[in-house]
């Protein structure tokens, strides 16, 4: 863990240093950008090519210790990855801190935001990674397979305790079969498809870089080395089948997440804005056929059947989310 801790400490631009590894099947190049490690192997037969956000939100420290064993795993050459991989560091201040963020949600910075909260912290990084992704994609082929995941874990409690948000694609798609069965490989429950374009990294990959892309929430926040992770086992063996194989698994049918449309996105648009769920709500509880949700500026908004929220959220300053209303296509989950 000192070594972790000792790295995401020169993540800035006074520590970082560019470099290149050489390995036996390829090269781990350290980017100009602080906190982007890319592999790059010799050889590949794979049309694949993936970025792996963490940290996005620095007290969510599963996934960053996921990553960090992987990479110190490929430096070993005990895992030798067939496809291009760029795994991203997000937010060191915050990590070092243990908090969420600083000064600004820097998950809410992307497609741009970032210019519209120049004087927070968060809001330099956001451009930094943006351009760091979007020159990393452009080195791909046309024809290769562009993949997104950005870790998380909730700070909530939850009814499908890992899902997966799938942003905007600039139209409204049906989540296909690969996305399913990479879903189902990390053990995600439930998927959430969106119906328009949002600020967040996903959502900045997905709609401006053409990247099938997920938030993937994986299951609690914990400080740095009191994570079980062994609750987090699917996620990173499905990473590690991936660079060995380049292929995604193919699962049975019975195994695929549900699928949620996102039906509104809640948002704290007045002064008088008023948010009704509870403190001590979970994620997906079905809420009562003409349950009221919020006071918006248009009025009571109430809950029709089959709804539940997820990402419930009334602290947050007006002009930002509180909460995404969904519901589940085709039947009613049994949560």
């Amino acid at each position: 863990m000192d070594d972790l801790i000792s790295f995401i400490e020169t993540i800035n631009k006074e520590k970082w240093k560019s470099e290149e590894v050489s390995l036996e099947t390829g090269k781990l190049l350290y980017k100009n950008t602080p906190g982007f490690i890319e592999y790059i192997p010799h050889h590949s037969d794979s049309a694949l090519i993936m970025a792996i956000s963490v940290g996005i939100h620095g007290n969510e420290t599963a996934p960053i210790e996921i990553v960090w064993d992987i990479i110190q795993k490929i430096k070993s050459q005990r895992i030798l990855p067939k496809i291009r991989i760029l795994f991203i560091f997000g937010h060191p201040q915050a990590m070092l801190a243990g908090k969420r963020f600083l000064g600004f949600n820097l998950n809410r910075l992307f497609s741009g935001n970032h210019k519209n909260f120049k004087e927070y912290l968060e809001s330099e990084r956001a451009q930094e990674i943006e351009e760091g992704l979007t020159r990393f994609f452009s080195e791909a082929n046309e024809s290769s397979s562009r993949w997104h995941l950005d870790l998380h874990t909730a700070i909530r409690g939850s009814h499908h305790q890992r899902f997966a948000v799938r942003p905007y694609y600039g139209r409204d798609l049906d989540v296909d079969q690969t996305e399913l069965q990479i879903c189902a490989a990390m053990g995600v429950e439930a998927i959430l498809k969106t119906i328009s374009p949002a600020t967040t990294f996903a959502g900045f990959s997905a709609t401006h870089l053409k990247a099938k892309s997920f938030t993937v929430e994986l299951g609690s926040v914990a400080p740095f080395g009191k994570n079980d992770l062994s609750c987090f086992a699917m996620a990173k063996n499905t990473i590690i089948h991936i660079l060995k194989t380049g292929l995604i698994h193919e699962l049975p049918q019975e195994t695929k997440p549900l699928v949620y449309d996102v039906k509104k996105e809640l948002i704290n648009d007045h002064d008088d804005y008023e948010f009704y769920i509870a403190d001590d709500y979970l994620n997906f509880t079905p809420l009562t056929q003409g349950q009221a949700i919020e006071k918006n500026k248009e009025g009571i908004l109430e809950a029709k059947k089959n709804q539940s929220i997820v990402f419930p959220n009334p602290h947050v300053p007006q002009g930002q989310r509180t909460g995404l209303l969904v519901q589940p296509q085709g039947h009613i989950p049994d949560c």
